[in-house]
């Protein structure tokens, strides 16, 4: 496989010299707190997928799109409907912030986002910010921030109709209706995915299906040139099956994951309103914001409940920025509040007990940043304060700075990072398995990063480097106890990461290239810090060809890494998965101007892998699908 990989980037390599990139650098909404920050001038490291990558490489989960960014390590229990984390620059699978247009929506009872069930089809883009954004944003943002912006309706009343089918007996309808003028803009999608799956376990030949359903609506209202307000909702309910871990102690598939009757299903609800306001001709901006988040989740063994949870959010936001001009320099206040509160409860199944008592956090956070801007050079500091109720309060800061000398452009960023204990770690889940520690303390993270990004070929193409370097505090881990019994604690030792990004991104006429690398290493103690591999790469090569159609070659490659091997029912010791490359191709062809046909194959070469330890990943499977705009 390595050499499949190596064999193709030559090739892209030698014949790159005939391609080139966009010029026109893109703007970048989550690099600030309001309004918008071209991404020439900004200090953090970023990178964006737009909805063209999204529909070329027909993603359908958002985590298989987030494989091509540099920085991101994707692990996923098995396959469709398994629990999917990602990871950036060796951070922990709960220290990436995850927004929906600026809200954010990670599960408050898991205190960090599962990607699982998180389908692509009403997307318009993905900002990815590598590096702490604590600043900003406040906890959960130590590795960074993904900020998924949703489609919004333009021009006339429009509809867009989409089916596909394939392996394992999958099949996907979705629907989306669209509009917007200067006054008034909605946009409307629903969605059904469904498979029957493969076998999570490598014995056995059960199949472990899943099914998503979502419905989406966003909406905006300028009832004056200086005025908008906006909302969205957001539904998801996702069903899977799953197969358990051995736990008797004399079979010979003791620790591993087996066959079995188990299933989950899990219901979100997402919401955020807005008003915006904009004064003094342009200077002055103000946004105040109400966002929620509703979670439910069922666990189901055998077809006997196991496990109920419930955890809500509600969170509002006040942010001012302004404007103005000394002589040649530029400069921009901004300032915000955030208040939140989450909820967390484990839901009685039979009698209610002490344990099924609901538990609450809340914080309040304040935002100062100042933004510099003198002819090609920028630069930007940011502090924040959080007031914890239940633990110690959390100042985090941000540098940042960017300078750009003709086709060349130096950046660089500093900062601290936060991520406080859960709700589910403060309080635990049941005393006969899983003790609450009240006395955590918050993680925290310091870190930087330096980069370059240099265009050549007369400014159309794009080449990134960047260093990192992090190190993290107090980080908070399962403890196992006596009598199979766990409970969080603080380490006492420090993790640290560093590495090394590398990106090029070029087109020209009919061909697209991307591709990413990225090394880390990751060590907590002197070992290797679990489901991080130290080399990532991606490679994605498209043709467009009769102004009607496309084709994309995707190549994804993860290195070995570590895992626990949960044998004895203790993760005591540490196995490596081996390494693998994943090649997709997906291909389409407008046969009208309103009929789209398409296919793809995924694991063209029937890699066999595992991305979380004994859990089986699937194999070959090809779709096929028609798209209809009306």
């Amino acid at each position: 496989m390595k050499r499949i990989l190596l064999a193709a980037t030559s090739l892209v390599l030698v014949t790159s010299t005939a391609l080139a990139s966009d010029p026109v650098e893109k703007v970048i909404v989550t690099g600030n707190r309001i309004g918008a920050v071209p991404e020439d001038k900004l200090g953090t490291a970023v990178t964006v997928i737009s909805k063209q990558q999204l529909d070329e490489r027909q993603t359908r989960y958002v985590s298989d799109v987030l494989r091509d960014a540099p920085g991101v390590a994707v692990n996923r229990t098995g396959g469709a409907g398994g629990s999917t984390q990602i990871r950036m620059r060796g951070s922990e699978g709960n220290h990436t912030l995850v927004l929906l247009d600026g809200a954010e929506i990670s599960d408050p009872f898991q205190g960090e986002f599962d990607f699982s069930g998180l389908l692509a089809t009403d997307i318009e883009h993905i900002e990815i910010l590598r590096g702490s954004q604590s600043a900003l944003y406040g906890s959960d943002a130590i590795g960074g921030v993904v900020n998924i912006i949703p489609r919004r309706g333009k021009g006339e009343l429009a509809f867009e109709a989409l089916a596909e089918a394939g392996a394992a007996s999958t099949w996907m309808t979705g629907a989306n209706a669209s509009y917007g003028d200067d006054t008034f803009d909605v946009f409307a999608s629903t969605s059904r995915h469904v498979t029957d799956g493969t076998n999570n376990a490598r014995f056995g030949n059960e199949d472990d299906g899943a099914s998503e359903t979502s419905f989406f609506v966003n909406a905006g209202l300028r009832p004056a040139t200086n005025i908008e307000l906006r909302g969205f909702l957001r539904y998801v309910e996702t069903d899977a099956d799953g197969d358990p871990q051995d736990f008797d102690f004399f079979s010979p598939t003791q620790g591993l994951v087996i066959d079995g009757n188990e299933t989950s299903d899990t219901q979100q609800l997402y919401g955020n309103i807005q008003a915006k306001i904009v004064g003094w001709n342009g200077a002055w901006q103000t946004k105040l914001s109400y966002a929620f988040a509703d979670t439910e989740r069922h666990n189901f063994t055998s077809g006997f409940a196991s496990f109920f949870t419930a955890g809500d959010r509600n969170k509002v936001s006040l942010v001012s920025a302004l404007d103005f001009t000394t002589g040649a320099a530029s400069h921009r206040l901004t300032g915000a509040m955030d208040w939140k509160r989450e909820t967390y409860q484990n839901l009685p199944i039979a009698a209610p007990s002490p344990i099924n008592d609901k538990r609450e956090l809340e914080t309040t956070g304040f935002v100062a940043n100042y933004d510099l801007e003198i002819a090609d050079f920028n630069a930007g500091a940011a502090v924040r304060h959080d007031q914890n109720e239940n633990f110690q309060d959390a100042s985090t800061y941000r540098l940042q700075a960017s300078y750009r000398i003709d086709a060349t452009r130096l950046r660089a960023t500093a900062g601290s990072g936060v991520k406080n204990p859960t709700n589910f770690e403060l309080f635990g889940f049941d005393p006969g398995s899983f003790i609450g520690n009240p006395n955590l303390k918050p993680e925290k993270s310091v870190g930087w990063d330096v980069g370059i990004d240099q265009r050549f070929w007369s400014n159309t193409a794009k080449l990134t480097l960047t260093y990192f370097q992090a190190t993290l505090e107090d980080e908070i881990f399962t403890a196992f106890l006596p009598g199979f019994v766990s409970t969080p604690r603080n380490r006492t030792s420090q993790s640290e990461r560093q590495g090394i990004e590398l990106t090029l991104d070029a087109a020209l006429e009919d061909w697209a290239l991307n591709a990413a690398y990225t090394y880390l290493d990751a060590r907590e103690a002197g070992q290797q810090e679990v489901r991080r591999p130290p080399h990532i790469a991606s490679l994605n090569l498209t043709y467009r060809f009769l102004e009607r159609g496309s084709a994309t070659l995707s190549l994804r490659y993860n290195g070995e890494q570590q895992d626990n091997e949960f044998i004895f029912a203790t993760p005591q010791d540490f196995v490596t998965l081996e390494a693998f490359t994943l090649v997709n191709f997906n291909a389409s062809y407008r046969v009208t101007e309103t009929l789209e046909v398409f296919g793809r194959v995924e694991n063209l070469l029937d890699e066999k892998y595992e991305e979380v330890f004994s859990f089986a990943s699937p194999g070959r499977a090809a779709y096929a699908g028609v798209k209809g705009k009306f």
